[in-house]
C-alpha cells in the first residue's frame, strides 16, 4: 500500500521526465557530448518537476504495460523536439561548410567542440556561436515554453508520437537548407566568380600559378566579407529558430 501511493506521488515526475530526458538528449547545448549524461538528467528531472506542478497527469496505470507504453511514448516524443532542435543548427553547420569551400578554407579542420568532430574552421565557428547566441539571448526560455506548449497538442497518454512526423522532419531539412544557402549566399558568389577568374586567367597564361597567387586573395576577401555579415547570420538564425520552433510547438 505503502508502495502504491509513493508510485501516486512520483508518477507525475516519472512521466513528464521520461519527454525531458529525450529533449535534453538532442538539445543544443544541453545535448553535446562533453555535457556528462548525469548532468543532463538532472536537469531533466529538475524541469519536470517545474511542470509537474501545473501539467495535468494521468493517473497511475495499473497495468504495467500501458505505464511502460505511456514512458516510451514520452521519451521518443522527446526525442522528436530535440532532434528537430538538432535540425535548426545544422543550418548553421551547412552554412559554414559552404562558405569554407567558398574561400578556401575547407582543409582548415578544427574539433567541433559540439559534436567532437572534424570540421572546418567556419563550420566550428557558426556552430559553437549558434549555441552561444541561443543562450546569451535566453532563446533556450522560449524551446522551454515551447516544450510546455507541447503537451496540449502531444498530451500525456498519447501513444501516436506526432502524425506525419517524417514530414514535418522533411520540411525542417527544407527550411534548414535553404537559410543556409541564404547565409552562405555571398560566399557562394565570391567563390564561382574567383574560380571563373582563375580558370580564365590559367588559360590565357598557362604559366602562371594561379592558385597560389588567388589563393590569399581568395582567403582574405572572404575573411573580409564574413565581418560584414556574420552579425546579420546569426540574427537571422535566431530569428529563424524562434520562429520555427513557435510554427512546431504553438
Amino acid at each position: 500500500m505503502a508502495d502504491q501511493i509513493l508510485l501516486n506521488e512520483f508518477w507525475p515526475i516519472m512521466v513528464i521526465s521520461a519527454r525531458m530526458i529525450g529533449l535534453f538528449s538532442w538539445m543544443p547545448g544541453f545535448g553535446d557530448l562533453h555535457i556528462p549524461f548525469r548532468m543532463r538528467m538532472m536537469i531533466a528531472v529538475g524541469v519536470a518537476t517545474a511542470f509537474a506542478l501545473t501539467l495535468k497527469v494521468p493517473s497511475y496505470p495499473v497495468n504495467s504495460f500501458y505505464m511502460s507504453a505511456m514512458l516510451i511514448s514520452e521519451y521518443l516524443t522527446g526525442t522528436f523536439l530535440g532532434f528537430t532542435l538538432k535540425l535548426f543548427l545544422s543550418a548553421l553547420e551547412t552554412a559554414g561548410t559552404i562558405m569554407s569551400q567558398s574561400i578556401g578554407l575547407s582543409n582548415a579542420l578544427v574539433p567541433n567542440l559540439v559534436d567532437h568532430d572534424q570540421t572546418s574552421i567556419l563550420t566550428s565557428f557558426f556552430t559553437l556561436s549558434g549555441v552561444t547566441f541561443i543562450f546569451v539571448f535566453d532563446l533556450h526560455h522560449l524551446i522551454l515554453w515551447g516544450v510546455y506548449n507541447s503537451y496540449e497538442l502531444i498530451p500525456i497518454g498519447t501513444l501516436n508520437i506526432l502524425q506525419d512526423k517524417a514530414l514535418l522532419i522533411t520540411h525542417t531539412v527544407n527550411d534548414a537548407f535553404a537559410y543556409a544557402l541564404k547565409f552562405s549566399m555571398p560566399f557562394f558568389i565570391f567563390g564561382n566568380i574567383i574560380y571563373i577568374g582563375m580558370g580564365i586567367l590559367n588559360k590565357l597564361i598557362p604559366q602562371i600559378q594561379v592558385f597560389f597567387l588567388s589563393m590569399p586573395i581568395q582567403i582574405l576577401v572572404g575573411l573580409i566579407i564574413l565581418m560584414f555579415s556574420v552579425g546579420f547570420i546569426l540574427t537571422s538564425f535566431l530569428e529563424y529558430v524562434s520562429q520555427a520552433w513557435t510554427k512546431l510547438t504553438g
